[in-house]
């Protein structure tokens, strides 16, 4: 029941991010914010990162995953996408 409801405010508050336009989202954050509310609700329990991943796909359909390879994951929507290619591309010289 607890793990029901975290999720729910943190879908939440993704939610009202986007709406801000935060498009961009740090899995390590959301993870450590989703076991520490749940901490605070009294359950002390490891939650599997790569299940709570999913389960934000699964929720936000928009969104995506991005890595570097490493532990460094986000979950991105596909508006932050298309404005990191659009800052990428004016950084870039095209004579290069």
């Amino acid at each position: 029941m607890n793990n029901f409801r975290v999720f729910v405010e943190l879908t939440s508050f993704i939610e009202k991010e986007v709406t801000s336009v935060k498009l961009l989202f740090k899995l390590l954050e959301l993870h450590s914010i989703y076991e520490n509310r749940l901490e605070s609700l009294g359950h002390r329990k490891s939650v599997n990162q790569t299940m709570l991943k999913e389960r934000f796909l699964k929720h936000f359909q928009e969104a995506q995953e991005q890595s570097d390879g490493n532990k460094n994951t986000i979950l991105v929507f596909k508006e932050g996408m298309r404005n990191m290619l659009k800052e990428a591309l004016k950084k870039q010289h095209f004579s290069e």
